[in-house]
């Protein structure tokens, strides 16, 4: 047996939503795990890592969501991932 591990990319998103009490963030409830998370998983060989985490929410919740960019900072160089700006949209 190879002791080589298959690495496999996954997506998640963070869903929020106003209302007229303030700003909701919806999850899911993982019943095998017992706690409440992002809606997310395994990015398929025909998507990229933004369409993963709509069609995976999509799949979990049965919300339509779009992708917005966050007001996270830039990657340090030599991040090991590349960044994936939302669908036409570009990140500054």
């Amino acid at each position: 047996m190879s002791d080589k591990k298959v690495k496999e990319s996954t997506a998640s998103s963070f869903v929020f939503r106003l209302t007229d009490d303030g700003w909701r963030l919806g999850l899911i409830w993982h019943p095998r795990l017992d706690c409440w998370m992002l809606s997310g998983g395994h990015v398929e060989n025909w998507e990229n890592a933004a369409e993963a985490a709509l069609r995976e929410n999509s799949e979990e919740t049965g919300w339509r969501t779009r992708l917005v960019a966050g007001p996270s900072s830039e990657l340090p160089a030599g991040a090991p991932h590349p960044l994936v700006p939302p669908r036409g949209g570009s990140r500054s």
